[in-house]
């Protein structure tokens, strides 16, 4: 019993120095590699060779492989990193943003306004701090962005505000002026054209939030 463990743990550990660079000499990636090495060693091919003929019995290698994960994650973690990412790793709690336009449909010569707060679902006050988390907005029409507050605007926000259990609070208001953006900042920007358009609202460490609106 102890040698056939022996031959399995030989096996295991022969697969993974092998899969590996094979997998990268394949420019299949390591993680396939070890895929394909699992398939080759497990119970349904080469096992039956040296014992192995049943998926339970490695189950406590798998585990081990866990743990080993995790120790190697841990040994890598920096704790001032991880605070410091703490709102793009857990994002900010209950907070869920809001997106909205005044109006679905824009007749020629009337500007959309757009709007973006935060609303609050869980039962504590959340704190944001605008200074850390940006807030932005961008149009779109299919794949071609057309304009997005990032482009030359720069929008005025508080600099924190806190979310009462319950409550919305608007952080970003913006008339769109039915122009295309762009980073270099034209001093003529293209008037955009008729047709459906679709506006996504952003701030650092919560999910985006969309509407859809049409311009006549």
């Amino acid at each position: 019993m102890v040698t056939a463990q022996l031959i399995q743990v030989a096996a295991f550990l022969a697969a993974a120095a092998i899969a590996a660079p094979l997998g990268r000499s394949l420019r299949v990636g390591a993680v396939l590699g070890y895929l394909a090495a699992g398939v080759i060693i497990g119970p349904y091919v080469l096992g039956p060779l040296y014992a192995l003929d049943d998926v339970g019995k490695l189950l406590h290698f798998g585990e081990f492989g866990v743990v080993m994960l995790l120790f190697v994650i841990g040994l890598e973690l920096r704790p001032v990193r991880l605070w410091a990412m703490r709102s793009s790793i857990f994002g900010l709690g209950t907070a869920q943003l809001v997106v909205t336009t005044d109006s679905r449909n824009y007749p020629a010569g009337r500007n959309p306004e757009f709007t973006l707060s935060v609303s609050n679902a869980g039962r504590s006050a959340c704190r944001i701090d605008l200074r850390r988390h940006t807030a932005q907005f961008v149009v779109t029409s299919g794949p071609d962005r057309i304009w997005s507050t990032a482009d030359c605007l720069k929008p005025q926000t508080a600099s924190a505000l806190v979310v009462e259990p319950g409550r919305s609070v608007l952080i970003l208001r913006v008339d769109w002026r039915r122009v295309r953006s762009a980073p270099d900042c034209p001093a003529d920007p293209q008037r955009a054209k008729p047709g459906t358009y679709v506006l996504t609202g952003s701030l650092t460490g919560l999910a985006g939030a969309k509407d859809v609106f049409g311009l006549r």
